[in-house]
């Protein structure tokens, strides 16, 4: 998991003790954890690149998570949220298929990905529109701020999954 975090704020010994990420199936939780997992990790002040760059993400924290689940995790069981509001696709449908899509990327700009992206800050933005967006403890629409820190995220990842193959 190290090489998903940015710069060195991950070491090996830390990443190894996220497994906890591959069984959980609720990301709201996930990535809770994952969040106080690295602020420990970070030290006393509880700052580092990886911190920054997960309280950035927003939104995007539970994408991040099936993006990390996907490349670390050998066949994780699907993650799960409340139903999703009358009007709008399933936001953990719409997960798991950024993961899927993860998972079989083999180059950094994957037109899967990038399609199952757009259809997860669509279904973010039903949510909102919806005014459900309270039920995944968010209040307003993805920011470019935080589709930026994702798409490190991302890249990331899909370079990790390029250097494997």
């Amino acid at each position: 998991m190290a090489p998903l975090f940015p710069g060195k704020s991950v070491d090996a010994a830390t990443a190894g003790q996220m497994s906890f990420v591959c069984d959980e199936v609720d990301p709201m939780k996930g990535v809770a954890a994952l969040k106080g997992h690295l602020a420990q990790a970070a030290g006393a002040e509880g700052i580092s690149d990886a911190t920054k760059e997960w309280g950035a993400l927003r939104w995007y924290d539970m994408a991040a998570l099936a993006a990390l689940r996907a490349r670390c995790c050998d066949a994780p069981p699907p993650l799960e949220l409340p139903h999703a509001p009358e009007g709008c696709p399933p936001l953990d449908e719409a997960l798991n298929d950024l993961g899927a899509a993860v998972a079989s990327a083999s180059a950094p700009d994957d037109r899967a990905v990038a399609k199952a992206t757009r259809r997860y800050t669509r279904t973010v933005q039903c949510v909102v529109r919806i005014g459900a967006a309270s039920r995944f403890g968010r209040k307003n629409n993805p920011t470019a701020g935080e589709a930026r820190a994702f798409k490190k995220v991302l890249s990331r990842a899909l370079q990790d999954a390029a250097a494997k193959r």
